[in-house]
This record gives structure tokens, sequence and C-alpha cells, in this order.
């Protein structure tokens, strides 16, 4: 499904200029206004919508309205795709009347340790959010992006979607040069690195159970898990209540010696759970990317080939 409004827009840049200048109390009832205006003039976009709530409600037995839920996805979509581009560069107090955070501390400690950290975020709420903020604490960060991104030339567009000198590109690369070992040698570094697994980009894809369905990951995922040995943190921001949230889970620390797998089960295990609960508890915020798609039945998973299952497949 499309998205309603898109980062590669001229028209979403326009908006995020405008929400980067607005005093804070305003920005939601701005993006009440603009996702009302976009509901009521998109009325394909808003039929698809309604029905994927409708699948998603019974799916995860959620006790809501999909119409009242397809408002509300309306209404928080601007705050959603500007949130990386009017946060960057931002003081601390614009951060202080907009967000509430959670967990952040621990993530911040390990930085200063000179530890590495490997963020993990699905596409949903505004999965960049969580990487801003740490920016601006003055931690190292950079992000995993797809290969097309490289091309991106326009200063704003490559804020929208936090790109920087040291982005690393997933689908270009091979052996030592390949995304993975880019990947590892940033958190080697020391760098807070990004991490968006959810995909088709960057070589094969297993899946993760939601809501009895299939969630297509990434297989990178656990090479760089593997490889790097480096504490892992699941994050994630959402709109609720006219404000952001942006959670990181505690730290997930691999072993020091001895094999991975178990490790790396675990944190899938745990991002999966922490994913069906933040939907359940944020629905509005969802993205219908394709991998949502998949898991829901909405879609085939033949655009996602080849799918292997599990991390032992």
């Amino acid at each position: 499904m499309r998205k309603i409004l898109s980062p590669y827009s001229r028209l979403t840049i326009l908006l995020g200029d405008v929400v980067k200048r607005l005093p804070p109390r305003l920005v939601w009832p701005m993006s009440r206004a603009v996702g009302r205006v976009l509901y009521w003039t998109l009325s394909r976009r808003r039929r698809d919508v309604k029905r994927a709530y409708e699948v998603l409600c019974q799916k995860a037995g959620l006790n809501a309205n999909p119409n009242e839920l397809a408002r509300g996805f309306f209404e928080r979509q601007l705050m959603l795709m500007v949130a990386a581009y009017s946060f960057r560069g931002a003081p601390p107090e614009r951060f202080r009347e907009l967000c509430e955070i959670q967990g952040l501390d621990a993530v911040k400690e390990e930085w200063v340790k000179g530890n590495g950290v490997l963020v993990l975020s699905f596409h949903f709420g505004t999965h960049l959010l969580s990487l801003v903020k740490l920016e601006q604490e003055g931690v190292r960060v950079t992000t995993v992006r797809p290969e097309f991104m490289k091309d991106i030339k326009d200063r704003k567009q490559k804020a929208i979607l936090f790109i920087d000198r040291e982005t690393i590109y997933v689908g270009e690369g091979e052996g030592l040069a390949s995304p993975v070992r880019s990947i590892v040698r940033k958190l080697r570094e020391g760098y807070v690195v990004g991490f968006a697994p959810d995909g088709d980009q960057g070589g094969t894809v297993m899946t993760i159970p939601l809501f009895s369905g299939e969630y297509p990951v990434r297989r990178g995922l656990v090479e760089i898990v593997k490889m790097a040995r480096c504490p892992v943190v699941y994050a994630q921001g959402m709109v609720a209540n006219g404000k952001y949230y942006i959670w990181y889970s505690p730290i997930m620390r691999p072993p020091i010696d001895g094999e991975m797998d178990d490790f790396i089960t675990e944190v899938i295990e745990y991002i999966s759970r922490q994913f069906e609960r933040l939907i359940r508890e944020f629905p509005e915020s969802v993205w219908w990317t394709k991998p949502m798609e998949v898991a829901l039945g909405l879609r085939k998973n033949d655009r996602l080939e080849p799918v292997n299952r599990g991390i032992n497949a």
C-alpha cells in the first residue's frame, strides 16, 4: 500500500519546514488538520486503510473500531513522516515538550563506555526518531538504508531520511565490502547503528511470527548480530495523545564466549513480542508496508522471495 505522505515528496518536505517552526502546542493540531484533508480527499486510500484495519483488528483481537483507527492513522501521518526532519538539530527543550522518552539512559551508557550498539526498529511509527534523539544527546549515530537512496542529492530529502556521509547502504558490495561487514566495522568503532531489518533489499529473507502470520525480515540481521557480538536494543517511536512516545528496550547483551544462536533466537523472539505489543498499544501508528501486509494476509509473499523460515533455515 502506498504511503499517504511520501518522504520523497516536496510537499512532505514543505510541511516538515512548517512543523519545524511551529510552537510545540500546534504540532498535533496541524497534523490532525492535514490528516483530515487527506482522509476525505483520498477516497481509495481511505478504503484500503479501513480494510487493513479490519483485518488487523480480527488477527490481533483488537477491540477497536476500524473506521476510528483509519482516521487516527491519517491524523498521525504528518507527525510520523516528518519526525526525523523536524527534530534534527532541535534544542533539548523541544524534545522535552513534544516527546515522552523511556529507556534512553541505558543506550547512552553503553556508548559512553565505548561500546557500539545495534538499534533495531521496524517500519512502524517513526522508526528514525529514536536515532535522532541519540544524535541530539551527542552519540555518534549512523543508519542502514537501501542502496537506491545513495543517489539522493537533495539536502532536505537526505535529512528527512536520516542519510549522512556515514550511512551504510544495503544491496551493494560483496566480500569485505559487504554491508554486513561495513555495519560490523561501525559497531566496533563505537557507533550506534540504526537498522530496520524488515524488507526485501539486500539478500535473502527470513520470517518472524506476528499475529499468527509471518513477518518478512532480512536475514542480514542474523549475520550482523553474530559477527558484531555487540549490545542490541529494540526501539520505536509512536504518536499518542498529541505527542511522540519514544521507547528503547532494555539492553540485550551477547554471551562473552560460546555460540550465538541462542542469543539471536532470544533477540528475535523478544522483538517479535514487543512489536506485537506496540502495535496493540499504538495501532494508529502502523505502517502498511509489504511486510505488514504479508504478515496479515493482505498480500501474497511472492514479491518477497526467497523466504527462509527461522534463523537456522
